[in-house]
């Protein structure tokens, strides 16, 4: 169930009992607090282990969350400077410097992040420590496996795990793209509770935005075919690939699992896409969920389900996105369709 909590409300302190004594994070949540043991525990809850300290005489921490799925979202706004440690978690985190400085360290690098700067925050594997100096940084998590599944090949074959060698983004226009993405999930998640219970709109962001951490800071992946790749890059892969897709398209599918269907690599799977229709194994997936969804609005009619609902039902998070691939599908706009069904 959905709650929010609320500083100097009843439901707050509620809220932070029920969490120090083992409760599970609510979904959503907003608190307003002043002790700094209190700040450290529930961070520690939301981004991972945390020590943190001050030499403010006066202390004030907000502390956002929202949840979707595979992904976790907060927003934290120190309003004092603080210095902190934090030890390595199983989640990836990103994110980027709304208000303030952020001054971090980690083995061998260092970085002094101002308001837009975007930033690998977390890794498995890596400590952090720094200064933040009255900082407000908006960040997305996800698990470090959807990093792998996105980057490399079949979750049975264990492939090496991918790893961020550094944490500042490559260039300036990567940056934008990754700021725009993150705020694209927080509008996701926060402004459509619909699209945010459905597993294909939550899954497909999830890997959307490690997608977009793997373009934004260096790492360890690799995307160039081997000569394996090539050679499984056949007809006879498309088709189980097709098959797979036509089967399971209302499921939450990755690059990765329609790959583990046709038994071959990620990049195999998509050069023989490439290669046979000149689409990517994603771009054929949304190809089908459109057809899916024409058939619905047909069906239903005017009575029927609503575009959005359609669309989200499909995995299309934007209705002015999913508008527009419809009319380029069908060379008119879903509700069209919807409403001239009979």
């Amino acid at each position: 169930m959905t709650s929010t909590l609320a500083a100097g409300q009843e439901q707050s302190a509620a809220g932070r009992a029920e969490w120090a004594a083992g409760g599970g994070l609510p979904d959503r949540f907003r608190i307003d607090i002043s002790d700094l043991g209190e700040a450290c525990d529930l961070i520690t809850r939301v981004y991972g282990p945390v020590r943190i300290s001050t030499q403010d005489k006066t202390t004030r921490i907000q502390l956002t969350g929202l949840g979707a799925g595979p992904l976790r979202l907060g927003q934290t706004d120190l309003r004092m400077t603080v210095d902190y440690q934090a030890a390595p978690a199983s989640r990836v985190l990103i994110g980027y410097v709304v208000a303030g400085v952020v001054r971090r360290q980690t083995a061998g690098q260092a970085a002094v992040l101002c308001p837009g700067d975007v930033a690998v925050l977390k890794q498995p594997g890596q400590a952090y420590w720094g200064r933040s100096e009255s900082a407000c940084v908006r960040i997305v998590s996800f698990e470090s496996s959807v990093l792998d599944e996105v980057a490399d090949g079949l979750p049975d074959r264990a492939p090496v795990p991918v790893r961020f060698t550094g944490m500042t983004a490559v260039s300036p226009d990567a940056a934008r793209r990754l700021r725009s993405a993150v705020d694209f999930a927080w509008d996701l998640v926060a402004g459509n509770p619909a699209a945010a219970d459905q597993p294909l709109v939550t899954g497909s962001t999830a890997r959307l935005l490690a997608a977009a951490a793997l373009s934004t800071f260096p790492n360890t992946a690799t995307a160039e075919p081997t000569r394996g790749d090539r050679h499984d890059a056949s007809p006879g892969t498309l088709n189980r690939a097709i098959e797979f897709i036509e089967e399971h398209a209302g499921a939450d599918l990755s690059a990765a699992h329609i790959a583990a269907a046709a038994n071959v690599s990620i990049r195999a799977v998509q050069l023989a896409f490439r290669r046979e229709l000149g689409v990517t194994p994603l771009g054929y997936l949304r190809r089908v969920r459109l057809e899916r969804a024409h058939r619905d609005l047909l069906a239903g009619g005017p009575a029927g389900p609503t575009v959005t609902a359609v669309s989200v039902r499909w995995g299309f998070s934007s209705s002015s996105r999913f508008a527009a691939y419809y009319r380029e599908a069908f060379g008119v706009p879903p509700s069209y369709t919807r409403e001239q069904a009979r």
